[in-house]
Order: C-alpha cells, then structure tokens, then sequence
C-alpha cells in the first residue's frame, strides 16, 4: 500500500481522500496480529474478479480458514452474498 501513499481517488464514487503514511503502521500491526490468530472459526468470502482486492494475497496471508468462498463475478462489493446467506448462517451455526 505504500504507492497509495498521499492525494487518491475512490473508485467507487469518485471522491478524493488521503491515503496516510500511519495507515501503513497501523496495517503491519495488524498483520503482525493476524499472523498469532487461529482462523477456525473465520468464513472467509472472497471474489476472484474483486476489483480492488488481490483474492490470492489475502489467502497467502491469512491462510487456512474454517471455511473459505471463493465465487467469480460478485466483485468488491460482493454481489453475490444472498447466494451464499444458507452456507454463512449454517457455518455459524456449528461455532
């Protein structure tokens, strides 16, 4: 993220907002704590063609999920998630 440092746009309305260098620490942080965590009971809901999102980067850092999907076609916003309501509610359902 440190290219975004400074002056962006957002690409979902067009807005401009300020990418901090503090966000760069605040991030490390939290990956250094992500890094400790057991993800058992995590879904992690991903989609291929995310837009601003990288889905292989974020599988090789938070790894192994209790349960991880992964559909084509729901972009950032993850258009898709009514799809996949009856698999969240029954994957919490188990925790």
């Amino acid at each position: 993220m440190k290219p975004y440092v400074g002056e962006n746009i957002n690409r979902s309305n067009g807005e401009a907002f300020e990418w901090k260098e503090e966000y760069l620490v605040q991030l490390k942080t939290l990956n250094d704590e992500m890094s400790e965590k057991n993800f058992d009971s995590v879904m992690l809901l991903l989609a291929k063609d995310d837009e601003l999102i990288d889905y292989r980067e974020t599988l090789e850092i938070i790894g192994k999920t209790g349960e991880t999907i992964l559909l084509d076609d729901a972009g950032h916003q993850f258009s898709r998630f009514k799809e996949v309501l009856e698999k969240i509610y029954e994957f919490y359902k188990k925790q």
